[in-house]
């Protein structure tokens, strides 16, 4: 199950470089900014009168799992992750006990990603893979990401490409082959994620998978509209936040074309 975005945050400037660094974290409020973790986001979906919680568990600052339970259902959806050298290398993403997908990424010697592969599992009958090769320009103003479709063995099929507008540390905009755009605003406090081990990286992966968790993006912070333009459908979301002393969010208010989607509350370890 992909999740609807809820909550979207955004990419910052060197969105998919790998941070060599990891600190102790003990989270709450009046701590040390640095040390919050997320540690749980409880949702109360309005319409359908459902709730789901996101629970994220750490090996220090390093995302370990990422579990969604819901109150409608009896299993879990969650995703792994494993680290090598200071890198975030493979996700896993499980339905209940079932792999239904993983990304294997490739980093340069200086630590910024430069592809990643998604493999999925019994797509209509058939196991397909799909590499993302990133380019970036001087100032990283612009990012692209070239698609290559295939099997598990191969891809080389050219299937399109994604750009990523920067600007002010923030992606903007992020642009697709067909036309359709995606336009975000921003607060000016800190993200739940911000203290996530390589969270740029994880939130790129989460947006680029078919499995992906979509409320995970970035670590700066908080988006407080987004405009998703397809021609001839716009869909405009609103959130609104309530914020602790450190200036992290404790609650939100989702609102999809006016309409109040979702409650949203932050929990921190």
């Amino acid at each position: 199950m992909k999740l609807k975005p809820f909550l979207l945050i955004n990419l910052l400037l060197l969105i998919f470089a790998c941070s060599n660094e990891s600190t102790d974290n003990d989270g709450g409020d009046g701590g040390n900014q640095d040390d919050v973790l997320i540690k749980q986001i409880n949702y109360n979906i309005v319409d359908e009168n459902a709730e789901f919680t996101i629970e994220f568990n750490y090996n220090d600052s390093n995302l370990t799992s990422i579990i969604d339970s819901s109150s409608a259902l009896d299993e879990n959806y969650s995703a792994t992750f494993e680290y090598a050298n200071n890198n975030l290398v493979r996700v896993n993403f499980l339905d209940d006990t079932d792999l239904v997908e993983y990304v294997i990424l490739a980093y340069n010697s200086e630590g910024l990603l430069t592809e990643f592969t998604n493999y999925l599992f019994d797509i209509d009958g058939e196991n397909i893979g799909v590499k993302h090769i990133l380019t970036y320009n001087e100032n990283n103003s612009n990012i692209s990401l070239e698609l290559f479709r295939g099997d598990f063995s191969s891809q080389t099929e050219n299937i399109g490409t994604t750009d990523y507008t920067v600007a002010n540390g923030n992606i903007t905009e992020i642009s697709h082959d067909s036309g359709d755009t995606v336009s975000f605003q921003y607060d000016s406090k800190n993200s739940a994620y911000k203290n996530i081990f390589s969270i740029n990286t994880i939130a790129l992966i989460m947006n680029a998978s078919e499995n992906g968790f979509e409320m995970i993006f970035g670590s700066g912070n908080n988006v407080t509209q987004r405009i998703d333009d397809q021609g001839d459908f716009v869909d405009t979301e609103t959130t609104s936040y309530t914020y602790n002393s450190d200036d992290y969010p404790i609650t939100a208010m989702s609102f999809y074309d006016g309409e109040l989607d979702s409650n949203i509350e932050f929990i921190y370890e």
